[in-house]
């Protein structure tokens, strides 16, 4: 079954699903608000969302290339299938913590295990730096979806959502865009660097005091 037919059979999978929820008892009425785009809450949950997407685009489209030395196209899709769950089940449990918490983990974690990627070699050492990665990805995506939804009042979250969302794809895009050439001047080890830069606006939104007034 090619990879698209499957796609095709798990969105036709689903479709009951979406139609046994129903529609909610209390209905509620959605509208744009550009003024929670100026929330502290969304620009921590938006610098979350930032990270973890730029970790995928290094993981997806750099890190790959490093990984082919040693492993064929096979085993490395072996791999990342592995990490991929890895990064569900990840999303999953950080559903248990508050989002901050989430997220602060997960800074540690990505800027750990994208270095560590790029440090080392031989298998069994990818699995684990690529594990940590994995899981630094799902908590940092369900920290920072909990951010967003503890920072915009859910009626005024239609602006936010959409914004925060295309600030996710973007993450994405720098990703490879930087450390492709940070990649091929410094190293792979240097992707750490990148994965720091990325990793420090976060911290400083999540720990600067806050202004009064």
């Amino acid at each position: 079954m090619s990879p698209s037919l499957a796609y095709l059979v798990l969105v036709i999978l689903a479709i009951p699903m979406v139609l046994a929820v129903g529609p909610g008892r209390v209905p509620r009425v959605f509208e744009s608000d550009w003024r929670a785009l100026r929330l502290r809450g969304f620009w921590l949950a938006s610098a979350g969302i930032l990270l973890a997407q730029l970790i995928l685009g290094l993981v997806d489209g750099v890190l790959p290339l490093h990984f082919s030395t040693e492993l064929s196209q096979t085993g490395i899709g072996v791999l990342y299938s592995a990490n991929a769950v890895v990064l569900a089940g990840a999303a999953a449990v950080a559903a248990r913590f508050a989002p901050r918490a989430a997220l602060g983990i997960a800074l540690v974690l990505v800027v750990l295990g994208v270095a560590g990627a790029g440090i080392t070699t031989g298998v069994p050492a990818w699995v684990v730096v690529l594990a940590l990665t994995a899981t630094g990805m799902g908590l940092a995506n369900t920290g920072s979806v909990g951010l967003l939804l503890e920072g915009v009042q859910t009626e005024r979250i239609v602006t936010a959502m959409v914004v925060w969302s295309q600030i996710g794809m973007v993450g994405y895009l720098i990703g490879p865009l930087v450390g492709g050439p940070v990649g091929q001047s410094a190293g792979y080890g240097a992707l750490g660097l990148v994965a720091l830069a990325a990793a420090l606006p976060v911290a400083w939104i999540m720990f600067a005091p806050r202004r009064r007034g």
